[in-house]
């Protein structure tokens, strides 16, 4: 059930994602569930009527005050929009941006900048696509990052002051807050029984705190009509554990995913009709300092 209201009085960090990653393709058994995660809107989403092609949500991040989504008419044609994070007022928007797919976003609180990835469905075999570097006052690109493989997912740990990069369905790398050394932390293909089911649908944008990642999964045509989210515990040194799975309480497209304290806030693609909002909270698994 959704519950229309205005979320007042709290700061959330957002990261939400975007379109729609690679289909995993794979057939698999829907996961356990636990638990049915409730998702409660706070407004909706749109550049406004004079930008009635850029109206596919792509990936989204907060600075705790705006909202900043990228819009998407197509591959490698993005328009971002600046929001007021609890009214969902728009504030601001950029020019049109080459963020390819502009699948995600996140927020680096340190660097003071967004940071996008860039990967596209029309990028040639064997590109790598690079991290872009976006100020959040101008909207304009300020730099960009090669990590040395594409990414469609990103999110941010502002404790331990770390990334998760998702550089392929089914498989997350962690990078240091400079892009100098990494690590891998899941890998898809080396998983099984329920770790495995868990990547069931669509795989989507990333979301993480101090110490789990969170994996959105959106409904995907022929193999099931849930979204889920997975959570994974993410130590400092070796590979995340698969925890457990929530089925949401909404077949709307979901998008993106980011944490603060106990909330896990959510984005839906509805095309005219997307939203933003939170779900959960899931009980005993989100952290108190994640930014992703």
């Amino acid at each position: 059930m959704k519950k229309y209201i205005l979320v007042l009085g709290i700061a959330l960090v957002v990261v939400l994602g975007a379109m729609a990653m690679a289909p995993t393709g794979d057939a698999q058994a829907e996961p356990k569930t636990y638990a049915t995660m409730e998702t409660t809107e706070i407004a909706h989403l749109s550049l406004g009527s004079g930008f009635t092609a850029y109206k596919t949500v792509q990936g989204s991040a907060t600075d705790g005050v705006y909202l900043y989504v990228n819009f998407s008419a197509g591959d490698g044609k993005i328009i971002m929009g600046k929001f007021n994070l609890l009214s969902g007022q728009l504030v601001a928007h950029s020019q049109v941006m080459d963020l390819g797919h502009g699948n995600a976003l996140t927020y680096d609180p340190y660097g003071m900048r967004l940071v996008a990835t860039t990967k596209s469905d029309n990028n040639p075999a064997g590109y790598i696509s690079p991290l872009v570097f976006i100020d959040p006052e101008s909207l304009t690109i300020v730099g960009t990052q090669d990590i040395g493989r594409s990414a469609w997912g990103v999110c941010f740990d502002s404790l331990n002051k770390r990334y998760v990069v998702v550089s392929s369905a089914g498989t997350y790398w962690e990078y240091n807050s400079t892009f100098t050394t990494s690590r891998k932390v899941i890998d898809k293909t080396v998983l099984s029984g329920d770790a495995l089911a868990s990547f069931t649908g669509t795989d989507q944008d990333v979301g993480c705190d101090s110490s789990q990642i969170y994996i959105p999964h959106s409904p995907e045509t022929g193999v099931t009509t849930n979204n889920w989210i997975s959570v994974w515990t993410w130590p400092t040194t070796g590979s995340a554990s698969y925890v457990t799975s929530y089925q949401l309480d909404t077949t709307d497209e979901l998008e993106g995913i980011s944490v603060r304290g106990d909330q896990l806030i959510l984005a839906f693609n509805v095309g005219a009709k997307s939203w933003y909002g939170y779900g959960g909270p899931p009980t005993g698994t989100c952290g108190a300092t994640g930014t992703g």
